[in-house]
């Protein structure tokens, strides 16, 4: 049997999907020389189904075209001169596809490298990308972007045996990367330009986001993340809510939510099975579950067209 979703990390990640790779580093994808292979099963298989990043960063890029995701429960569209950023632990789904697209696709092992952000960029980063997960670049920086990826290709293909190869293709991620991020904050409201330092909240906040994103299948529970934050479980949720709007139970509702939605469109597996694969303890106990935040049993979710 299928599973309900993909695992996308870099050792999974098809061979014929990259045009350079430094071993299981990162991987670089993109149809500057080569046509897509419509007519091909590698060309579509993965549509239409979901995708569940494991250990792994993606940045795409849409040059041309058009790309319809289905991402953090959102539906996207992206267009010329877009990107999206995705962060480990965070569902997508490709749903659609134009015949004109021109992409580049750079998946980063987290191990490998992560963005060198201080902490409060980093919160802002999280919480922003939940929300908008689609950024429009304007065509210097896009520009930009591509000549610092063309570089990386380089290095990778035709510079393997230089020193100091994992650092210098380090640095040009990370130039990428923040030119990316300064459109990202630019886009901001302007309320959180003026803001400099991580405050004691923020931390908190950060810090929170990456636990649950580790933990959220087996632990719901808020005192479990407020113990390892050396916190109260109030004190926790005041804080969370007062940077993102939402309670900490509510991130985590939204999370294992988000999972079942994506299990239960699938149809690959059993409600049973999924309830066991979400840690709850019954079935019925997850249909409960399920029901009260989606305002749907498991059942009826299933068959909404």
């Amino acid at each position: 049997m299928r599973n309900p979703y993909i695992v996308l990390n870099l050792k999974t990640h098809p061979e014929q999907a990259r045009v350079a790779t430094l071993g299981n580093s990162l991987i670089l994808n993109d149809n500057f020389e080569k046509e897509i292979r419509w007519n091909h099963a590698e060309a579509t298989d993965f549509m239409n189904y979901p995708i569940k990043l494991s250990s792994t960063m993606i940045l795409f890029f849409c040059l041309e075209g058009e790309v319809h995701l289905f991402q953090n429960m959102q539906e996207c569209r992206m267009k010329k001169n877009d990107v999206t950023f995705m962060k480990s632990g965070l569902f997508g789904e490709v749903k659609y596809i134009s015949r004109d697209i021109k992409f580049v696709v750079i998946l980063i092992n987290e191990e490998f490298y992560f963005p060198i952000f201080n902490k409060y960029d980093m919160s802002i980063l999280q919480k922003n990308l939940l929300i908008n997960p689609i950024c429009s670049l304007p065509t210097y920086r896009i520009n930009e972007c591509i000549t610092l990826y063309k570089m990386i290709k380089d290095r990778i293909n035709n510079h393997s045996e230089d020193m100091f190869q994992e650092e210098v293709i380090k640095g040009y991620l990370q130039t990428l990367i923040f030119n990316v991020y300064s459109q990202i904050k630019m886009s901001l409201n302007p309320h959180y330009e003026k803001q400099t330092k991580l405050t004691r909240q923020q931390n908190f906040f950060n810090r929170f986001m990456e636990l649950l994103q580790e933990n959220y299948v087996q632990e719901r529970q808020i005192n479990y993340y407020a113990n390892k934050l050396c916190i109260t479980p109030r004190y926790l949720s005041r804080i969370i809510h007062s940077i993102s709007g939402h309670f900490a139970g509510d991130h985590i509702n939204l999370f294992v939510i988000s999972e079942a939605k994506q299990l239960l469109r699938s149809k690959k597996l059993t409600i049973l099975q999924i309830s066991e694969m979400l840690n709850f303890s019954s079935q019925s106990l997850f249909g409960r579950y399920f029901k009260k935040y989606t305002g749907y049993s498991p059942k009826e979710y299933q068959n909404i067209d």
